[in-house]
């Protein structure tokens, strides 16, 4: 830490217990649950699989039921779980947030990385995103005019590969445009607190300017400009599209088969590392099928400023507690799985639920151990005919365990690994 500070490009992050370059202009303070919430010095993450069990298919309407079931619940009121003060839904007090501009006050849940984005696009959620769009919730400005619900070609763009004239343009897409022409982007230069400028805002960066010039380039692709699910398109999605309350649905017959062909586009960039990163190689687009899925979101710091204990606080009053999170997780897990008939198998994997995981785990162990502790007593109290002799005999067994360790660190000087923790619990 000193050798950081003493570098006049460096500064030391008390959080991260890390050295970090030190930055060239200073940053608004974050609002609430805007930055990710950290937990043992690293983002906390919750990530969900999904198996079809039996050689089924994830892409079947019945599992993917199921999964929004799950989903819908998991990223709400998480069936009802609790913090320390009461009631907490995820929605409201942990999601991570979307702020529509930089100067907004109030936001909403940011989007989560699910595969269950692919088959959200109904018409209401087409709405949904493009009236998000249209408040702010964006990070191309202007360019999200281009955008409709309408399939096929973009709007601004020909067959032949190029851009249509502005006049030529949609009138929706016109009238967009203008609502952006009177927005400038400024930049405040006078020095902060800490002697930085601060830095640009370049959240309006795509000005109707911007869009005219990229047009040509755009249109030599051929792109589609259909209002899609976060990451399946570059600026036609929302950056606050919550699919668990923002669609009563999902598609089914034609739309979801073109849902699966769009996902299995290969010259889609964006959908291509969409189906690479929540689909992977378990995915065959001829056969329309897939074996394993995933859904990956974070938790917001509900705090302005970075507070090293926040992680540990709310792994302990939130996740861990009783009627917490990951309890409440649980029980959506084996509601969903019994639901699906087995068909559908639900795995958690999350930096929060690591010390949770593995205590249930012990606690299983630890009953097992008992019982067979019970079992050599009974045993031997049936060949001894005696339950004083078989107590006496279990006592000795018992106390040998912390006699040995005592004479294994403090005669030898040796240390106590796991592993050898571990062979005790298999003997």
């Amino acid at each position: 830490e000193r050798t950081c500070n003493a570098d006049d490009n460096c500064q030391w992050s008390s959080a991260l217990e890390a050295c970090e370059d030190k930055p060239t202009c200073e940053e608004p303070d974050p609002r609430p649950r805007e930055n990710t919430l950290l937990y043992d010095k690293s983002a906390m993450y919750v990530a969900i699989i999904y198996e079809a069990t039996e050689d089924g298919n994830l892409f079947d309407d019945d599992i993917l039921r199921h999964v929004k079931d799950f989903e819908d619940k998991l990223l709400t009121d998480v069936n009802g779980a609790k913090s320390k003060d009461g009631p907490s839904p995820w929605d409201e007090d942990w999601c991570a947030m979307a702020y529509p501009n930089s100067s907004a006050t109030e936001g909403k849940c940011a989007s989560v990385a699910s595969f269950m984005n692919i088959f959200a696009m109904t018409d209401e959620g087409m709405a949904a995103v493009k009236s998000q769009a249209a408040a702010g919730y964006t990070n191309v400005g202007a360019l999200s005019c281009l955008c409709s619900t309408q399939a096929g070609l973009c709007s601004i763009c020909q067959t032949d590969g190029s851009a249509k004239s502005v006049a030529d343009w949609p009138e929706e897409v016109r009238t967009c445009l203008d609502q952006y022409s009177g927005v400038t982007t400024t930049t405040t230069t006078e020095p902060s607190s800490s002697g930085l400028p601060m830095c640009e805002d370049t959240s309006r960066s795509f000005t109707p300017d911007v869009v005219e010039a990229y047009a040509t380039s755009l249109c030599l692709s051929q792109p589609t400009c259909q209002w899609s699910a976060p990451g399946a398109h570059a600026f036609c999605t929302s950056t606050a599209f919550y699919h668990a309350t923002d669609i009563s649905s999902i598609v089914t017959g034609d739309a979801k088969t073109a849902a699966i062909e769009q996902l299995c586009d290969d010259t889609n960039t964006m959908s291509a590392s969409m189906k690479q990163n929540l689909i992977g190689q378990s995915s065959s687009c001829s056969a329309k099928k897939a074996t394993f899925a995933k859904t990956i979101f974070t938790a917001g710091s509900p705090s302005a400023q970075t507070d090293p204990d926040e992680g540990d606080n709310f792994e302990k009053d939130y996740i861990s507690a009783s009627g917490g999170w990951f309890q409440k997780e649980q029980e959506l897990e084996t509601q969903v799985e019994d639901a699906s008939g087995g068909k559908l198998r639900v795995m958690l994997f999350s930096s929060a639920t690591l010390q949770s995981q593995f205590i249930s785990i012990l606690l299983v162990d630890m009953i097992l151990s008992l019982g067979s502790l019970f079992l050599v007593w009974a045993y031997m109290w049936w060949t001894l005919e005696s339950c004083f002799l078989a107590t006496c005999a279990m006592f000795e067994i018992a106390f040998s365990l912390p006699v040995t360790m005592s004479f294994w660190t403090v005669i030898c000087g040796q240390q106590i690994l796991f592993t050898q923790m571990l062979c005790i619990y298999m003997i």
